[in-house]
């Protein structure tokens, strides 16, 4: 396993799949790689012996998953293993060394400024794998280089590894440092924190928790698992039962800051992905429609919103068609 580990080292993939008795596969770029050799149960087990308790593994026998994030020869990785066919598969993430810059990943400025508040909510959404993780880092990062505040990660796994530099930072892993996000949620509230990073906002009880510290005079970024940034505010929304749709909807305007769904592109001349960002700033337009139940309203707003930082996908698509081509989508976002 760890030659197979080099291997996808020297391949840049993102993501090592690999199921006993089976050709393992990197996934490179987006692409989905099948490698020759199979993968036997005595090595992955042996990999599996090296990073999980013998308890453990006794409850993977019987169904559960198992995940860890460790570092491994200089770099962290996050291994998820689960059965198949009764068979031990494996999904494990290769987190790159360094954390990227803000410049580097192309976030949008708007979203510094967006972070760089004292308190209130920023959401950061996108489907699986589309690089909110990294871009979280990259904010933490951020901040830890320009800023002089107390942060405070819930993280599930933890990825990437922050040393304080200009900041003071707490990384709390979902399990084993806490029970759970709401739990690390409210427990933080007692930490004296000004920042609160929540790796998802899994439920209810964690939005409702998100919600009251960013009210309580702290600034919480998340993560949520919705393809764009207004399905971002429907879903903490929705969240709730209809009877309580009114209350949330005030206080998501008072407290909301704004919201960045990302997805990842091909692009050509770069022969890699690359983040696109959709941008959505609560201004007090913004605000009074989602207070009114109008969300389906604020697209157009993102449209003619360039002013304030605000697009949306369909518009940062063509500013990468524009200058450097993105291949895969042909601009087409749901």
């Amino acid at each position: 396993m760890h030659k197979l580990l080099n291997c996808a080292i020297e391949k840049q993939a993102s993501d090592l799949h690999a199921v006993t008795g089976e050709h393992p596969w990197l996934r490179v770029q987006g692409r989905l790689i099948s490698l020759p050799d199979v993968c036997t149960y005595e090595e992955i087990f042996s990999l599996l012996r090296d990073i999980f308790t013998r308890e453990e593994l006794a409850q993977l026998e019987k169904g559960k998953e198992l995940d860890r994030a460790i570092k491994l020869q200089e770099r962290r990785i996050r291994v998820h293993t689960y059965l198949q066919k009764s068979k031990i598969a494996l999904a494990i993430r290769l987190i790159p060394i360094k954390i990227p810059s803000s410049t580097e990943l192309g976030l949008p400025p708007i979203l510094l400024e967006l972070v760089d508040q004292p308190h209130g909510l920023v959401l950061v959404t996108g489907p699986t794998g589309s690089g909110k993780t990294t871009t979280l880092a990259s904010v933490i990062h951020w901040l830890n280089t320009n800023r002089s505040v107390r942060v405070i990660t819930l993280e599930d796994p933890i990825e990437f590894v922050h040393v304080s530099k200009s900041s003071l930072i707490t990384q709390r892993e979902i399990g084993s440092d806490t029970a759970h996000f709401t739990q690390g949620i409210y427990t933080a509230l007692r930490q004296d924190p000004d920042v609160i990073m929540i790796g998802e906002l899994r439920d209810q009880e964690a939005i409702q928790a998100a919600i009251r510290a960013a009210e309580a005079g702290h600034l919480v970024v998340a993560t949520l698992h919705t393809a764009r940034a207004l399905q971002g505010v429907q879903r903490l929304i929705d969240a709730f039962p209809a009877e309580q749709h009114a209350f949330i909807r005030s206080q998501l305007a008072s407290i909301l800051r704004g919201v960045c769904a990302q997805q990842l592109v091909y692009n050509e001349r770069l022969d890699k992905q690359v983040g696109i960002f959709e941008m959505l700033v609560n201004t007090s337009g913004v605000a009074h429609l989602i207070r009114s139940d109008q969300v389906h309203q604020i697209e157009s707003m993102m449209q003619s919103g360039n002013a304030q930082g605000m697009q949306t996908f369909e518009m940062a698509f063509l500013k990468e068609k524009n200058n450097r081509l993105c291949a895969e989508t042909n601009g087409e976002f749901t």
